[in-house]
């Protein structure tokens, strides 16, 4: 109709009007298409430095807060050290105190060596002389040889015994280790071990003796048997040998002993046992 043709005229006058006053408005601001461009173009570039500066923020947060974790475990760990150094402080003065005690305690122990040493050196001289029946030798000695060790700034002492046998032809003291035989140093052993026995208190009433002095003959072998025999300490001797030298010196030897020998031996199933000598 008409009035529907009017009135599309009228919005269309009416848009016109609009149009001509956006475009005069924009001549007035004077608009540039390519300014709006490089608006858009600085944005994105703006948007991508903007996350590029919240994923630096992010990165140095997480790094910030390991940081925090860090220092509060050297926080941790220094008060550990602290603890630990204050420990081995105690410990380097009690190390000191006790080093000071063990050599308090080692003047006392000279003094009372010195005493006991002397008691051990008659005793085993007086068993050497039983024993050893030759006169090349008359006397045994004990000498102490004191060492001081430096380890960790502190002194330490220490004692080495060192055995020493007086020649006759000369009345020269040489050193049992180096000089003597091997029968002979077995003899200065067991002289030693016997002097032991007898000085220290103790409830031992037997000995007994695997392949005794070895290296020695009959006549030594005698006189160690017929010596122990003679021990008011002991109410019972054992000797395991395989030599029979004993066998003939349990034999001969005056006055007559009490005892048994008995002779062990490989059989095909167990080990065959006899009595060969009954005293």
């Amino acid at each position: 109709s008409r009035y529907e043709i009017f009135k599309k005229r009228s919005e269309i006058e009416k848009l016109r009007k609009m149009i001509l006053r956006i475009e005069n408005e924009i001549k007035t601001l004077n608009y540039r298409p390519e300014l709006i461009k490089d608006l858009e173009e600085k944005i994105v570039k703006l948007r991508k430095k903007l996350d590029q500066i919240r994923f630096e923020k992010n990165r140095l947060e997480r790094e910030l807060e390991r940081s925090y974790e860090i220092l509060k475990n050297i926080e941790k760990i220094e008060r550990e050290l602290k603890n630990i150094e204050e420990r081995v402080d105690i410990l380097k003065l009690r190390k000191k105190m006790l080093n000071n005690v063990k050599n308090a305690f080692r003047i006392v122990q000279r003094r009372l060596r010195k005493k006991m040493l002397k008691k051990i050196v008659n005793l085993m001289n007086y068993v050497f002389s039983r024993i050893y029946v030759y006169n090349d030798y008359n006397a045994l000695d004990i000498k102490v040889k004191e060492e001081k060790i430096i380890r960790e700034n502190m002194v330490y002492e220490r004692s080495i015994y060192l055995f020493y046998a007086k020649r006759t032809i000369d009345n020269k003291w040489i050193d049992v280790a180096k000089k003597m035989s091997e029968g002979q140093k077995n003899i200065v052993a067991l002289a030693f071990l016997i002097a032991l026995f007898k000085v220290f208190p103790h409830k031992i009433m037997f000995i007994i003796l695997d392949e005794p002095v070895p290296n020695v003959d009959k006549k030594c072998r005698e006189a160690l048997i017929r010596m122990i025999s003679e021990m008011k300490e002991l109410k019972q001797i054992i000797i395991a040998t395989q030599d029979n030298d004993f066998i003939n010196i349990v034999k001969e030897i005056k006055p007559p002993l009490t005892g048994c020998v008995y002779s062990f031996s490989h059989g095909e199933k167990q080990p065959i046992v006899k009595k060969i000598l009954v005293k």
